[in-house]
């Protein structure tokens, strides 16, 4: 009950800010009700309303400070409004600023454990996680692999200490860390990670169906990536259909909370492209085109209801996929009207933030140039897969991890493109480099052989990186 919740934040500031007229120390009160306000204003969208809230929060606790009568106290509300900022400035798209908010944090929230140990462990891992998708947006796996594991640790210590109270946060370090472990090429650590996840989720929601059935959901979605991937394509559809329902139950039973535009229709409008997707690759075009249009339907309405980029963002994620399926089934002219709406919202998205946005721009990029090439119009394919390229090139040195095998596959689908120009030693050069790269990768990777690739594979689609759309299709729910 979001509003109720705000009319009491609200109601409480004011008895708190009366207090402190005759007794300052009511002050953090004032200050740590804000930021649970800005958390609350935060997940409604309404982000100045929280920056407002959060830089109050500030001053206050800069004022308590300058007394210096309680230093752990205002090193504790310090903490907490770097955590709120990085949140915010996530959502903003401010990355590197984020990055810095949260290990800022965390260095704080160190240096007051050493007097209680114990104590701020809980802020501490709940920080990592956060930082962890920041630098998974900045495509820095290893940072993002190092944090996970420094709150799986933590969690681990604290559930084995007081399981009921810590399991929960257990489960969604063990679902993040498996879930990076799955898009880095380790699926067998992700699958056992993700099904430890899962099962704790499960008993938690047998207890307690309201607070743990989108996480149930949620995990699901992630083994069933994790299936399809491993061409487990029966498993994948019942994990999907699955945390579908549930996701269905959600938004029916619950309007308030998951009203339109909140997490469950984000996760609604996300599990059909989901299956989607796996019915496409599955030659069962009828029902991908059904699952995908409706995916793209509640997208819209999302956008509309709640205009913000990420939203935005959703749709055109979904126009992308939906226009690959137009290209499979030879609904040429509708695949490029979908294409290119896709990648002008991706191009608008990627001028006001490059770190956010590179890598879907350059995979819609490389799929407009197999589709340019579907329709003989080789030089217009030829400009928009090596802008590709280059991109992914960029990318892999960057973090190669992540981005290795993608530039692989580009760069194979631009060797075909090159064969078909004529330029068959600069094709040969490009085929001999994604094979060598794709063998690497093989040998570093317990992947299925269709997922490792060939020099001879003329149409392979790239799917979105996955990883940057973990934990919060729908960023507000962070």
């Amino acid at each position: 009950r979001p509003s109720d919740s705000e009319t009491a934040f609200w109601e409480s500031i004011a008895v708190y800010r009366q207090l402190a007229t005759k007794n300052p120390e009511y002050l953090k009160s004032v200050a740590d009700t804000l930021i649970s306000l800005a958390f609350l204003l935060l997940s409604r969208h309404r982000e100045n309303e929280a920056e407002e809230a959060v830089n109050e929060a500030i001053e206050l606790y800069g004022q308590l400070a300058a007394t210096g009568k309680d230093p752990e106290v205002a090193l504790s509300g310090s903490a907490s409004t770097l955590i709120v900022s990085g949140r915010l400035l996530g959502l903003q798209d401010r990355l590197s600023e984020a990055e810095a908010a949260y290990h800022k944090a965390i260095e704080i929230y160190r240096e007051l454990s050493h007097k209680d140990p114990d104590g701020y462990l809980i802020s501490i891992g709940a920080t990592f996680h956060r930082l962890a998708f920041i630098q998974l947006r900045r495509h820095n796996s290893v940072g993002a692999e190092a944090a996970l594991q420094e709150e799986l640790d933590i969690f681990r210590k604290l559930s084995g200490k007081a399981p009921e109270t810590h399991r929960r946060h257990l489960a969604r370090a063990l679902g993040s860390i498996g879930y990076l472990y799955f898009c880095t090429g380790r699926p067998s650590e992700a699958e056992d990670a993700l099904r430890e996840s899962l099962e704790i989720f499960r008993q938690l929601a047998e207890k307690s169906p309201e607070a743990y059935m989108d996480s149930v959901a949620n995990r699901l979605n992630d083994l069933g990536r994790l299936q399809r991937g491993l061409q487990r394509y029966e498993e994948a559809e019942q994990s999907f259909t699955e945390a579908l329902g549930l996701f269905r139950e959600l938004a029916r039973e619950s309007p308030e909370v998951y009203s339109l535009g909140e997490c469950a229709s984000c996760q609604v409008s996300i599990t059909l492209q989901e299956l989607g997707h796996l019915y496409k690759i599955t030659d069962r075009s009828f029902e991908s085109e059904d699952a995908q249009r409706e995916a793209i339907n509640i997208a819209r309405e999302i956008e509309r209801n709640i205009p913000h980029r990420r939203h935005t963002f959703l749709v055109a994620r979904m126009l992308h996929d939906y226009a690959i399926l137009l290209r499979h089934t030879d609904r040429l002219e509708e695949a490029e009207d979908a294409q290119s709406e896709s990648l002008h919202i991706f191009r608008e998205l990627l001028e006001k933030s490059p770190d956010a946005y590179l890598h879907v721009y350059a995979s819609a990029l490389n799929n407009k140039a197999i589709l340019l090439k579907q329709t003989d119009r080789l030089s217009e394919a030829e400009k928009a897969s090596s802008e590709a390229l280059e991109v992914y090139r960029n990318l892999s040195k960057e973090s190669p991890e992540l981005f290795l095998r993608h530039y692989a596959s580009t760069l194979n689908n631009h060797g075909l493109l090159l064969k078909h120009l004529g330029r068959f030693d600069e094709s040969e050069a490009a085929f001999s480099e994604a094979l060598e790269i794709k063998r690497a990768v093989a040998e570093n990777a317990d992947l299925p052989s269709s997922q490792k690739g060939s020099a001879e594979v003329e149409d392979e689609d790239l799917w979105f990186h996955e990883i940057f759309y973990h934990w919060s299709d729908c960023p507000f729910c962070v």
